[in-house]
């Protein structure tokens, strides 16, 4: 597709949403967590599957937590996957610094429970463009090595890039929790997957991918191709009127796009 019909589509993401955030790029999804909770809150987490069909949810999805010391409502989370058993990869707006990487805590779906680790040092972080809006922007990944090795699946990176018209599985982290108006807890997630379709696939800005419902707090979640290897890691998203409490057939009929950084930008950076 020309470049000139990307970028209209793209400047129609004026209410797109950086989706670990709560809003624009400057605004994050926050939740109030302190110091003295969170080894509780990691010990407690409880991962259910929300795929398509009852199959199997894949190990090396990831679930993070970043807390805010000097100030408890400036915690949020985010997510991630890992692509081997050392390296885990989110999105810069979710772990840009030292700072933020020595209070990432995360839980790795392992198939049945969780793993639970932290960051060690970020190998690689990068973003192009700060604003969730500018039709350019292609680029906006972290790269981390963790504390404690994983030792269950991790995902494979594809060789190819993805094309228009290819299905696209996301396999994104719910904070199903946080949702729940009437009591909301820090404790459970849920795993879920959206069959979608690339829509616009560009060098020069991000990978777009419709019938792609994702929401805030799924940022920094995998996208694969049909034979289950990344082709991309998920940064932003247009559909901000659902939530992880919305009927699932409900959210997957919808017609949301999910805004994508190509592996290709990030591939060297994960190989140990």
């Amino acid at each position: 597709m020309k470049m000139t019909s990307l970028l209209f589509i793209l400047s129609l993401l004026f209410l797109s949403v950086s989706c670990g955030k709560g809003g624009r790029s400057n605004g994050k999804k926050y939740i109030k967590i302190t110091a003295e909770q969170i080894a509780n809150v990691m010990d407690n987490q409880v991962m259910s599957c929300g795929s398509i069909g009852r199959k199997a949810c894949p190990e090396g999805v990831s679930r993070l937590m970043i807390l805010n010391r000097s100030n408890a409502d400036a915690s949020y989370v985010c997510s991630g996957f890992m692509v081997n058993k050392t390296t885990l990869v989110t999105n810069h707006h979710c772990v840009e610094n030292l700072t933020e990487c020595n209070n990432t805590y995360i839980a790795v779906y392992d198939g049945y429970g969780y793993h639970q680790t932290k960051c060690k040092r970020i190998i690689k972080t990068l973003e192009d463009y700060s604003s969730a809006n500018d039709p350019r922007r292609a680029i906006d990944y972290t790269v981390m090595e963790i504390e404690e090795e994983f030792f269950g699946n991790t995902f494979g990176l594809s060789t190819a890039k993805a094309s228009v018209g290819d299905n696209v599985t996301a396999w994104v982290v719910d904070h199903t929790g946080l949702d729940i108006i009437e009591n909301p807890n820090f404790f459970e997630s849920r795993i879920t997957e959206f069959n979608c379709k690339v829509q616009n696939q560009n060098d020069s800005a991000s990978l777009v991918l419709e019938n792609c419902p994702v929401i805030h707090g799924n940022s920094g979640s995998p996208a694969v191709n049909t034979a289950g290897d990344i082709v991309g890691v998920i940064w932003g998203a247009t559909d901000a009127d659902v939530s992880s409490q919305t009927d699932l057939a409900i959210r997957r009929s919808g017609s949301g796009l999910g805004i994508v950084t190509e592996m290709t930008h990030f591939a060297e950076f994960t190989k140990i």
